[in-house]
């Protein structure tokens, strides 16, 4: 009810229902134009009284509010692809797909000492790791050693672990049939709070994908929004997200990554403006 009622208010915002009138007028005078043209041609069929022109005028409302009202999902197919893009509120963990999700240049895991108890990792060790972080943490270890990827030793960290790895580097942890890719995309500093940037982001992405591929995935993988959390990425989440969408499609173009991305935004991060310039987004870009 409290996401309904705040899409309701976005919808009835001065700025929005100028948007909801250009689109209605649009639609009117395009449908008028239509059954001007035809009650030329067929004018014992379509007259200036016909309920035509009220029918018409109810299309145009409801277009017009259909496409104006701010969605909690939205999806886009490509005919030339194949790819479908999603973006969508929920839980990633809920998600019937891989999952891929960033975390720190040390793959720190122990919370709330050192991660926050509420950043994805730690969700997903309460979730499928019964709360014990050294489960996962042998399950990355695994993973490293099996890609053959060693870290640097750091003696000067004051806490947690103490093996550094590059930014893009991907630990895969199977789960529930699934699989989980940790990507390092970000630097864990003295005081706890990791250091990331666009260049990161986008590294740490391109390097997912490759990930990915090499994994032969499942036919969807859902990723969060990088860095728009716990992260503290310097980009608004529009911009995020387009880095992850330009990431994703020009790795497909190379070879198929999977056949579908989902993008998940958690439900206390949803602003209706937001949703309408990330439709826009998506419905923009060409993939």
């Amino acid at each position: 009810m409290r996401l309904f009622l705040k899409r309701t208010r976005y919808f009835f915002s001065k700025d929005n229902l100028i948007i909801v009138f250009q689109k209605f007028f649009l639609a009117l005078g395009i449908l008028w134009l239509i059954l001007e043209f035809s009650a030329f041609f067929f004018p014992n069929f379509i007259v200036r009284n016909s309920s035509f022109f009220y029918l018409a005028i109810l299309i145009s409302a409801v277009w017009a509010i259909a496409l104006s009202f701010p969605p909690i999902a939205y999806i886009k197919e490509s005919s030339s692809s194949n790819l479908k893009i999603e973006v969508k509120l929920g839980d990633i963990f809920s998600e019937s797909s891989d999952i891929a999700f960033g975390t720190s240049d040390y793959f720190d895991s122990e919370y709330p000492s050192i991660i926050s108890e509420h950043c994805l990792k730690a969700q997903f060790i309460k979730r499928f790791y019964d709360g014990n972080h050294a489960f996962l943490d042998k399950e990355i270890e695994a993973s490293l050693k099996e890609q053959n990827i060693k870290g640097t030793m750091d003696k000067t960290k004051a806490f947690g672990k103490h093996l550094r790895y590059p930014i893009g580097t991907v630990a895969v942890v199977p789960f529930n049939n699934r699989k989980a890719f940790l990507s390092v995309f970000s630097e864990m500093k003295p005081d706890k709070v990791t250091n990331i940037s666009r260049k990161s982001i986008w590294e740490s992405l391109c390097k997912l994908w490759d990930a990915v591929r090499r994994n032969r995935a499942l036919h969807s993988i859902a990723i969060p929004v990088w860095g728009a959390g716990f992260g503290l990425a310097p980009a608004n989440r529009v911009s995020l997200i387009q880095l992850i969408l330009t990431s994703f499609i020009m790795a497909n173009k190379e070879q198929t990554v999977s056949q579908k991305l989902i993008i998940m935004i958690y439900e206390k991060d949803y602003h209706p403006r937001e949703m309408m310039k990330i439709k826009k987004l998506i419905d923009t870009t060409n993939f």
